[in-house]
């Protein structure tokens, strides 16, 4: 075989070898195409994946961040909330301790009222033991006043007795004057009083009145109490015999005497004292001796003069 067919082999093999590396580098070229156009697919698809991964987190978080801000604008008004609370509570523990506080001062308070109270209580019932101590003690010296005043009455009758026996007995042996009489007034010294109460004492009587025309007491004396009925009965005396017109001649009564079923009696003169109608009335066991009573009259008189 010569060279040039040789060469001419060669050649046609090195095309053919040539044909065959193109067809492989094109199957390869086109293997790699596809394999591209499939990674780009796949790149794609995971873009459009991550795109859309991006916008749900885009979202979410924007979401996140709406419940973010939520939480902290309530968190926010959860502090202000817990701020107030907290004020809130301080104020109470607060005037909780002032109440504790105040508790305990009405407590002593009550304490100390109570021990008062037990000692007022004590003092009330020492005054009650006192008082009663003193009632019965009252009560004793009353009867005992009584006791003495009853002996002293007794022993005033009898001595009224007595004077009203010796009286009798002057005036049945003759007795004295107009004179003597005023003489038993010597120690009065113009006092009406003195005067009514010489009159008791000689005469043994119990009250003595001198009263005007309308039963208003002048003067007085012995038991008080009776002096504003004896001035009354006096008065109404001096006025009776006016009742007697048509009936009887008689005059006004100038003396009169009135004795009751226990022999009280109440006697009496009216006579003119500084141009007045006056009334002299006794009250006793009797009348009085009728020229010691004109002894009286005359004292009296001249102490109205």
């Amino acid at each position: 075989m010569d060279i040039q067919s040789v060469l001419m082999g060669l050649a046609a093999g090195s095309a053919i070898g040539a044909a065959i590396a193109i067809a492989q580098s094109r199957k390869v070229t086109k293997a790699i195409e596809a394999e591209l156009q499939r990674v780009r697919q796949q790149s794609s698809e995971q873009l459009k994946q991550a795109q859309a991964a991006h916008l749900d987190a885009t979202k979410d978080a924007a979401v996140q961040r709406q419940r973010l801000q939520a939480l902290e604008k309530s968190l926010g008004q959860n502090t202000s909330e817990l701020d107030r609370m907290r004020d809130s509570a301080t104020a109470a523990e607060r005037a909780r301790d002032q109440a504790l506080e105040q508790a305990n001062a009405r407590q002593a308070a009550r304490v100390q009222a109570e021990g008062r109270l037990k000692q007022a209580e004590k003092l009330a019932s020492e005054s009650v033991q006192r008082l009663e101590a003193a009632d019965d003690r009252l009560k004793h010296l009353l009867e005992e006043r009584e006791a003495i005043a009853a002996a002293e009455n007794k022993r005033n009758d009898e001595i009224r007795r007595l004077r009203a026996e010796l009286s009798a007995a002057h005036d049945a042996a003759g007795g004295a004057g107009l004179e003597s009489s005023v003489e038993v007034f010597a120690d009065t010294d113009g006092s009406l009083q003195r005067v009514l109460q010489t009159l008791l004492d000689h005469e043994g009587l119990r009250a003595a009145v001198l009263s005007d025309t309308n039963g208003i007491v002048i003067a007085s004396a012995g038991e008080s109490v009776l002096r504003e009925g004896i001035a009354a009965t006096a008065q109404m005396m001096s006025t009776i015999g006016g009742r007697f017109e048509g009936m009887v001649p008689f005059g006004e009564i100038r003396a009169f005497a009135v004795r009751d079923a226990e022999a009280v009696t109440i006697a009496g003169r009216t006579f003119q004292a500084a141009g007045e109608t006056v009334a002299l009335a006794t009250y006793g066991n009797r009348a009085p001796n009728e020229r010691v009573l004109d002894g009286a009259l005359a004292s009296l008189n001249a102490a109205l003069e």
